[in-house]
Protein backbone atom coordinates (compact mmCIF):
# COMPACT_ATOMS: atom_id res chain seq x y z
CA UNK A 1 0.00 0.00 0.00
CA UNK A 2 1.51 3.24 -0.82
CA UNK A 3 1.76 6.11 1.55
CA UNK A 4 -0.60 9.05 2.14
CA UNK A 5 0.32 12.59 2.78
CA UNK A 6 -2.04 15.51 4.01
CA UNK A 7 -2.05 18.25 2.45
CA UNK A 8 -0.37 19.78 5.44
CA UNK A 9 2.10 17.47 5.56
CA UNK A 10 3.38 17.90 1.85
CA UNK A 11 3.50 21.32 1.85
CA UNK A 12 5.66 20.84 5.58
CA UNK A 13 7.58 18.82 3.73
CA UNK A 14 8.04 20.77 0.54
CA UNK A 15 8.78 24.16 2.87
CA UNK A 16 10.84 22.31 5.49
CA UNK A 17 13.04 20.41 2.93
CA UNK A 18 13.59 24.02 1.39
CA UNK A 19 14.52 25.26 4.59
CA UNK A 20 17.61 22.68 5.41
CA UNK A 21 18.63 22.87 2.23
CA UNK A 22 19.29 26.61 2.34
CA UNK A 23 19.99 26.83 5.74
CA UNK A 24 22.55 24.40 5.24
CA UNK A 25 23.69 25.96 2.26
CA UNK A 26 24.34 29.13 3.72
CA UNK A 27 25.64 27.49 6.64
CA UNK A 28 28.55 25.76 5.11
CA UNK A 29 29.43 28.70 3.37
CA UNK A 30 29.45 31.27 6.49
CA UNK A 31 31.41 28.58 8.19
CA UNK A 32 34.10 28.19 5.57
CA UNK A 33 34.16 32.41 4.89
CA UNK A 34 34.61 32.56 8.91
CA UNK A 35 37.06 30.20 8.96
CA UNK A 36 38.99 31.54 6.21
CA UNK A 37 38.67 35.22 7.29
CA UNK A 38 40.38 34.23 10.80
CA UNK A 39 42.93 31.85 9.71
CA UNK A 40 43.39 34.60 7.56
CA UNK A 41 44.20 36.98 10.02
CA UNK A 42 46.24 34.84 12.54
CA UNK A 43 48.45 34.20 9.45
CA UNK A 44 49.17 37.25 8.91
CA UNK A 45 50.16 38.21 12.55
CA UNK A 46 52.55 35.31 12.51
CA UNK A 47 54.19 36.17 9.39
CA UNK A 48 54.82 39.71 10.79
CA UNK A 49 57.14 38.17 13.35
CA UNK A 50 59.35 36.03 11.22
CA UNK A 51 61.64 39.16 10.16
CA UNK A 52 62.85 38.89 13.87
CA UNK A 53 62.84 35.39 14.13
CA UNK A 54 64.97 36.13 10.97
CA UNK A 55 67.55 38.13 12.73
CA UNK A 56 67.76 36.82 15.90
CA UNK A 57 68.61 34.23 14.01
CA UNK A 58 71.72 35.37 11.72
CA UNK A 59 72.93 36.20 15.01
CA UNK A 60 73.65 32.47 15.90
CA UNK A 61 75.14 32.01 12.84
CA UNK A 62 77.85 29.80 13.72
CA UNK A 63 75.02 27.79 16.29
CA UNK A 64 72.34 26.45 14.09
CA UNK A 65 73.04 23.08 14.14
CA UNK A 66 73.22 23.28 18.11
CA UNK A 67 70.32 21.55 20.60
CA UNK A 68 71.42 23.94 23.08
CA UNK A 69 71.99 27.33 21.36
CA UNK A 70 68.53 26.51 18.82
CA UNK A 71 66.15 25.41 21.75
CA UNK A 72 67.23 28.61 24.46
CA UNK A 73 65.99 30.33 20.92
CA UNK A 74 63.35 28.94 20.16
CA UNK A 75 61.72 29.26 23.81
CA UNK A 76 62.97 32.58 24.46
CA UNK A 77 60.80 34.00 21.56
CA UNK A 78 57.86 31.09 22.38
CA UNK A 79 57.49 33.05 26.18
CA UNK A 80 58.24 36.67 24.31
CA UNK A 81 56.12 36.52 21.51
CA UNK A 82 52.90 33.86 22.69
CA UNK A 83 53.37 31.50 20.55
CA UNK A 84 55.31 28.08 19.53
CA UNK A 85 58.42 28.19 17.60
CA UNK A 86 60.08 25.73 16.47
CA UNK A 87 63.32 25.92 14.33
CA UNK A 88 64.21 22.66 11.49
CA UNK A 89 66.86 21.70 9.73
CA UNK A 90 66.64 21.34 5.71
CA UNK A 91 66.98 17.56 6.33
CA UNK A 92 63.20 17.55 8.81
CA UNK A 93 65.64 17.26 11.98
CA UNK A 94 64.13 19.77 14.92
CA UNK A 95 67.10 21.64 16.30
CA UNK A 96 64.59 23.59 18.72
CA UNK A 97 61.13 23.81 19.62
CA UNK A 98 59.50 26.05 22.81
CA UNK A 99 57.09 23.66 23.97
CA UNK A 100 59.90 20.52 24.20
CA UNK A 101 62.38 20.40 26.40
CA UNK A 102 65.55 20.08 25.51
CA UNK A 103 66.59 16.54 26.52
CA UNK A 104 63.28 15.43 24.07
CA UNK A 105 64.36 17.10 21.37
CA UNK A 106 66.67 13.66 20.01
CA UNK A 107 63.20 11.63 20.05
CA UNK A 108 61.23 14.05 18.12
CA UNK A 109 60.34 12.25 14.75
CA UNK A 110 61.56 13.90 12.03
CA UNK A 111 59.41 16.99 10.25
CA UNK A 112 60.17 16.57 7.11
CA UNK A 113 56.94 15.10 5.64
CA UNK A 114 55.36 17.66 7.40
CA UNK A 115 53.42 19.35 4.43
CA UNK A 116 53.89 23.45 6.41
CA UNK A 117 57.91 22.11 6.45
CA UNK A 118 58.07 21.17 2.28
CA UNK A 119 55.98 24.00 1.23
CA UNK A 120 58.55 26.53 2.75
CA UNK A 121 61.71 24.30 1.14
CA UNK A 122 59.89 24.74 -2.40
CA UNK A 123 58.07 28.07 -2.28
CA UNK A 124 59.62 29.83 0.44
CA UNK A 125 56.57 30.29 2.70
CA UNK A 126 53.98 26.73 4.01
CA UNK A 127 51.04 26.88 5.65
CA UNK A 128 48.52 24.34 7.42
CA UNK A 129 45.74 23.59 10.27
CA UNK A 130 45.40 20.38 12.52
CA UNK A 131 43.86 19.50 14.71
CA UNK A 132 45.96 19.39 18.11
CA UNK A 133 44.38 16.12 20.66
CA UNK A 134 46.56 17.36 23.19
CA UNK A 135 44.87 21.13 23.21
CA UNK A 136 41.35 19.51 21.66
CA UNK A 137 41.55 22.40 18.80
CA UNK A 138 43.28 23.28 15.73
CA UNK A 139 46.56 24.85 15.29
CA UNK A 140 47.84 27.04 12.63
CA UNK A 141 51.27 26.20 11.80
CA UNK A 142 53.34 28.89 9.62
CA UNK A 143 56.56 28.35 8.31
CA UNK A 144 59.19 29.99 6.18
CA UNK A 145 62.34 29.41 5.01
CA UNK A 146 65.40 30.83 6.10
CA UNK A 147 68.70 31.15 3.16
CA UNK A 148 67.46 30.69 0.10
CA UNK A 149 65.62 27.56 -1.90
CA UNK A 150 69.38 26.68 -3.44
CA UNK A 151 70.72 27.06 -0.28
CA UNK A 152 68.44 26.58 2.80
CA UNK A 153 69.53 27.14 6.61
CA UNK A 154 66.64 26.49 8.49
CA UNK A 155 62.61 26.41 8.31
CA UNK A 156 61.08 28.54 10.85
CA UNK A 157 57.69 27.55 11.92
CA UNK A 158 55.68 29.42 14.46
CA UNK A 159 51.82 28.56 15.45
CA UNK A 160 48.90 29.32 17.55
CA UNK A 161 45.90 27.57 18.87
CA UNK A 162 42.86 28.94 16.87
CA UNK A 163 40.67 29.24 20.02
CA UNK A 164 38.75 32.15 19.14
CA UNK A 165 38.01 29.74 15.56
CA UNK A 166 36.52 27.48 17.57
CA UNK A 167 34.24 29.66 19.71
CA UNK A 168 32.99 31.94 16.98
CA UNK A 169 32.49 28.37 14.82
CA UNK A 170 30.32 26.96 17.54
CA UNK A 171 28.20 29.92 17.78
CA UNK A 172 27.66 30.30 14.36
CA UNK A 173 26.68 26.70 14.56
CA UNK A 174 24.15 27.55 17.35
CA UNK A 175 22.79 30.70 15.52
CA UNK A 176 22.15 28.21 12.45
CA UNK A 177 20.15 26.03 14.86
CA UNK A 178 17.95 28.33 16.17
CA UNK A 179 17.39 29.76 12.34
CA UNK A 180 16.70 26.37 11.49
CA UNK A 181 13.91 25.45 13.94
CA UNK A 182 12.62 28.73 13.68
CA UNK A 183 12.23 28.14 10.09
CA UNK A 184 10.85 24.64 10.80
CA UNK A 185 8.35 26.35 12.61
CA UNK A 186 7.30 29.14 10.00
CA UNK A 187 7.43 26.37 7.63
CA UNK A 188 4.41 24.10 9.80
CA UNK A 189 2.50 27.29 10.62
CA UNK A 190 2.44 28.18 6.73
CA UNK A 191 1.46 24.72 6.15
CA UNK A 192 -1.24 24.58 8.85
CA UNK A 193 -2.96 27.82 7.15
CA UNK A 194 -2.54 26.81 3.56
CA UNK A 195 -4.02 23.56 4.60
CA UNK A 196 -6.58 24.93 6.56
CA UNK A 197 -7.88 27.87 3.75
CA UNK A 198 -7.75 25.68 1.07
CA UNK A 199 -9.80 22.62 2.98
CA UNK A 200 -12.44 24.81 3.48
CA UNK A 201 -12.45 25.40 -0.55
CA UNK A 202 -12.37 21.65 -1.27
CA UNK A 203 -14.72 21.05 0.92
CA UNK A 204 -17.45 23.61 -0.58
CA UNK A 205 -16.99 22.06 -3.72
CA UNK A 206 -17.27 18.55 -2.09
CA UNK A 207 -20.78 19.65 -0.94
CA UNK A 208 -21.59 20.84 -4.52
CA UNK A 209 -20.17 17.40 -5.60
CA UNK A 210 -22.31 15.67 -3.38
CA UNK A 211 -25.72 17.72 -4.04
CA UNK A 212 -25.28 16.47 -7.80
CA UNK A 213 -24.59 13.03 -6.51
CA UNK A 214 -27.85 13.16 -4.92
CA UNK A 215 -29.77 14.02 -8.13
CA UNK A 216 -30.24 18.05 -6.91
CA UNK A 217 -28.66 19.24 -9.94
CA UNK A 218 -27.89 22.69 -8.80
CA UNK A 219 -23.93 23.79 -9.14
CA UNK A 220 -23.55 26.85 -7.25
CA UNK A 221 -20.57 28.41 -9.32
CA UNK A 222 -18.36 28.57 -6.77
CA UNK A 223 -15.37 30.14 -7.66
CA UNK A 224 -12.12 29.38 -5.35
CA UNK A 225 -9.48 31.78 -5.24
CA UNK A 226 -6.50 29.14 -5.06
CA UNK A 227 -5.55 28.84 -9.20
CA UNK A 228 -5.44 25.08 -9.14
CA UNK A 229 -9.14 24.72 -6.86
CA UNK A 230 -10.38 26.47 -9.52
CA UNK A 231 -9.67 24.94 -12.18
CA UNK A 232 -10.77 21.96 -10.12
CA UNK A 233 -13.56 23.66 -9.57
CA UNK A 234 -14.66 24.68 -13.69
CA UNK A 235 -14.13 21.01 -14.84
CA UNK A 236 -16.44 19.83 -11.62
CA UNK A 237 -19.23 22.53 -12.38
CA UNK A 238 -18.48 21.19 -16.49
CA UNK A 239 -19.06 17.34 -15.07
CA UNK A 240 -22.66 18.87 -13.43
CA UNK A 241 -23.54 19.91 -16.16
CA UNK A 242 -22.78 17.20 -18.17
CA UNK A 243 -24.53 15.02 -15.48
CA UNK A 244 -27.10 17.15 -15.06
CA UNK A 245 -28.33 17.56 -18.70
CA UNK A 246 -28.30 13.54 -19.10
CA UNK A 247 -30.35 12.98 -15.81
CA UNK A 248 -32.84 15.72 -17.27
CA UNK A 249 -32.76 13.32 -20.73
CA UNK A 250 -33.37 10.09 -18.82
CA UNK A 251 -36.05 11.83 -16.53
CA UNK A 252 -38.28 12.94 -19.95
CA UNK A 253 -37.71 9.41 -21.45
CA UNK A 254 -39.20 7.99 -18.29
CA UNK A 255 -42.11 9.74 -17.89
CA UNK A 256 -42.74 9.52 -21.71
CA UNK A 257 -42.85 5.87 -21.11
CA UNK A 258 -44.70 6.32 -18.38
CA UNK A 259 -47.52 8.02 -20.38
CA UNK A 260 -47.85 5.95 -23.00
CA UNK A 261 -47.99 2.46 -20.45
CA UNK A 262 -50.69 4.72 -18.80
CA UNK A 263 -52.68 5.12 -21.64
CA UNK A 264 -52.45 1.88 -23.01
CA UNK A 265 -55.91 0.15 -22.76
CA UNK A 266 -54.49 -3.37 -21.98
CA UNK A 267 -53.27 -3.94 -18.58
CA UNK A 268 -49.65 -3.94 -18.28
CA UNK A 269 -47.98 -5.45 -15.09
CA UNK A 270 -43.96 -4.95 -14.27
CA UNK A 271 -42.24 -7.42 -11.77
CA UNK A 272 -38.69 -7.41 -10.90
CA UNK A 273 -36.53 -10.96 -11.19
CA UNK A 274 -38.34 -11.89 -7.73
CA UNK A 275 -41.26 -11.59 -8.92
CA UNK A 276 -42.12 -8.25 -6.91
CA UNK A 277 -44.33 -5.63 -8.65
CA UNK A 278 -42.75 -2.48 -10.01
CA UNK A 279 -45.65 -0.68 -12.49
CA UNK A 280 -49.16 -1.01 -13.04
CA UNK A 281 -50.80 0.75 -15.44
CA UNK A 282 -54.30 2.49 -14.84
CA UNK A 283 -56.08 -0.33 -17.17
CA UNK A 284 -54.54 -2.99 -14.79
CA UNK A 285 -55.70 -1.36 -12.08
CA UNK A 286 -59.35 -1.26 -13.39
CA UNK A 287 -59.16 -4.89 -14.52
CA UNK A 288 -57.82 -6.27 -11.39
CA UNK A 289 -59.11 -5.33 -7.76
CA UNK A 290 -55.80 -4.92 -6.11
CA UNK A 291 -56.19 -6.34 -2.09
CA UNK A 292 -53.60 -3.90 -0.73
CA UNK A 293 -50.86 -1.53 -2.84
CA UNK A 294 -49.28 -4.06 -5.17
CA UNK A 295 -46.09 -1.81 -5.56
CA UNK A 296 -43.35 -3.92 -3.92
CA UNK A 297 -45.25 -7.08 -3.69
CA UNK A 298 -45.96 -9.79 -5.14
CA UNK A 299 -49.03 -10.52 -7.41
CA UNK A 300 -50.26 -13.28 -5.02
CA UNK A 301 -49.84 -10.50 -2.42
CA UNK A 302 -51.56 -8.20 -4.62
CA UNK A 303 -54.58 -9.48 -6.02
CA UNK A 304 -55.25 -13.14 -4.51
CA UNK A 305 -55.42 -14.37 -8.31
CA UNK A 306 -53.57 -17.86 -8.61
CA UNK A 307 -54.12 -17.85 -12.55
CA UNK A 308 -52.03 -14.43 -12.64
CA UNK A 309 -49.53 -15.86 -10.48
CA UNK A 310 -48.91 -19.11 -12.47
CA UNK A 311 -48.63 -16.80 -15.66
CA UNK A 312 -46.54 -14.67 -14.14
CA UNK A 313 -44.05 -17.38 -12.87
CA UNK A 314 -44.01 -19.20 -16.57
CA UNK A 315 -43.12 -15.91 -17.74
CA UNK A 316 -40.11 -16.18 -15.40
Amino acid sequence: MSPRFSLRGMFFLLCGTTVVVCLGAVGLYLLAQVREAMVGQSSRSLMNLFPLVRELLGVREGQWGSHDSMDALADWLGQSLQVRVTLILPDGKVVGDSQVELEELPGIENHSDRSEFKDALSTGTGQAVRYSRTTGVDLLYVAQLAGTRENPVMVMRLAVPLEDLSSVERQTRWVLFGALLAGLLLSLLGAQLVARYTRKELAALSREVAQVARGEHVWGGASPRIQEVRGLARALAALGSYVAAEIGKLEEARDRMDKLIQAMVEGVLLTDEEGRILLVNRAMSRLMDARVEPLGRTAAEAYRQAGLQEALERCM
